[in-house]
């Protein structure tokens, strides 16, 4: 029952996460609106329900107040008001206060002695058989010597596992920690340093993400997967806030650690972009075409250079010579650090339309062309 509340928890965030509103004022209210629909959905809930629900609620109303400290709905949270029906108030008393937890029956080893009654000499005690008479004769008969007293050992009680429907009344971690999905990871709105952070983290706690160079890829996810699954969460690939919190406080230290290597610091905060412009992109360009197997044109390798000059704004121009003796026209255009591209090789080879990216810290230029294959330029 839990798991499911989790889930419904987690898909009810990423619908009113991502489709708010429309007359909403601001991001903020999208995310309240997932609050309402929360904390009005535990009316028929169990305790441990309602518990996980408020938790759930309480996340993100911090979340309002850290990421919207000047709206009026953050105001309204720190003042605990009763936001349209949404007792803000009630739910921190509600949170402060412990769980109820079953009783647990574990059975003491050490058995009570019966009650002392008084004894009547005249009385024959039926269980014994024995008058108080006898009791005081002493035996003349096969006389025994006197028995040593028997040591009668007190041993601490020792408690077992909770019975089944006693630990199912305990949630686990798992349980708490609600389902991340594409939704949840898309609302934190991740620029590059904070995916370098992300990546960094889990490499020093052992999940190699395959680079930190602020892109999630196919390693980081990797990476995430195995995370999520050392912390014995749904291993969805994809983050929200509770579990950024959690892989920051466990990662802390060896973050530290890491980073005194300058090496990895440039890894972690790499120097500012260089800037880019005419006089840096127009002169000679190295590149290299791979093709593989599903392009157009086949397996090969094609090697050439470009010799480019800007034409005012953003608009360069120039010739293009391959390996294999071809010259073309080059005609393109710079938008931010993005490339677009088209290359006139004639009657022979027709026109192909290239878009690349150009790097951060290098005058390099990555990207594909529209035979499917893989394009990359170095300034020389």
């Amino acid at each position: 029952m839990r798991i499911a509340v989790s889930l419904f928890l987690s898909l009810v965030v990423s619908i009113c996460v991502a489709f708010p509103h429309e007359a909403l004022a601001g991001p903020e209210e999208g995310i309240f609106q997932a609050v309402k629909v929360i904390y009005e959905s535990t009316d028929d809930m169990h305790e441990t329900e309602t518990r996980l629900s408020y938790q759930s609620v309480r996340k993100l109303l911090d979340r309002i107040v850290e990421e919207y400290p000047a709206s009026d709905l953050a105001v309204r949270i720190l003042l605990k008001d009763n936001i349209d029906g949404v007792d803000i108030a009630a739910i921190d008393e509600f949170l402060s206060t412990e769980p109820e937890k079953p009783a647990q029956v574990v059975e003491d080893p050490i058995v009570a002695a019966p009650a002392e009654t008084p004894f009547d000499p005249a009385v024959e005690d039926e269980s014994q058989g024995q008058t108080l008479q006898s009791l005081l004769t002493p035996n003349t008969v096969d006389e025994q010597p006197e028995a040593e007293a028997p040591i009668i050992e007190f041993t601490t009680p020792q408690f077992t596992e909770p019975a089944p429907e006693i630990a199912a009344a305990q949630p686990t971690a798992s349980e708490v920690i609600p389902v991340a999905t594409a939704a949840t990871e898309d609302v934190l709105s991740l620029e590059r340093q904070d995916i370098r952070d992300l990546q960094a983290r889990l490499l020093v706690l052992g999940h190699d993400p395959n680079g930190i160079d602020g892109v999630i890829g196919p390693g980081t996810r990797s990476a995430i997967r195995a995370w999520q699954n050392s912390i014995e969460t749904a291993p969805s690939g994809f983050v929200h806030t509770v579990q950024l919190v959690r892989l920051r406080q466990q990662s802390e230290s060896a973050l530290a650690v890491w980073r005194q290597n300058p090496d990895n610091e440039r890894l972690y905060l790499p120097p500012p972009p260089i800037a880019i412009g005419p006089h840096n992109l127009s002169g000679i360009w190295r590149f290299t075409t791979n093709c593989g197997p599903n392009s157009r044109i086949g397996r090969t390798r094609i090697d050439g250079v470009m010799d480019i000059a800007n034409q005012g704004g953003s608009s360069y121009a120039g010739r293009v010579r391959q390996s294999q003796g071809l010259i073309g026209r080059f005609s393109g255009r710079v938008s931010g650090r993005r490339m677009s591209a088209e290359v006139n090789w004639g009657l022979l080879l027709g026109r192909i339309q290239i878009s690349g990216r150009i790097a951060d810290h290098e005058l390099t230029v990555s990207g594909r062309d529209s035979n499917r294959c893989s394009f990359f330029a170095r300034k020389s």
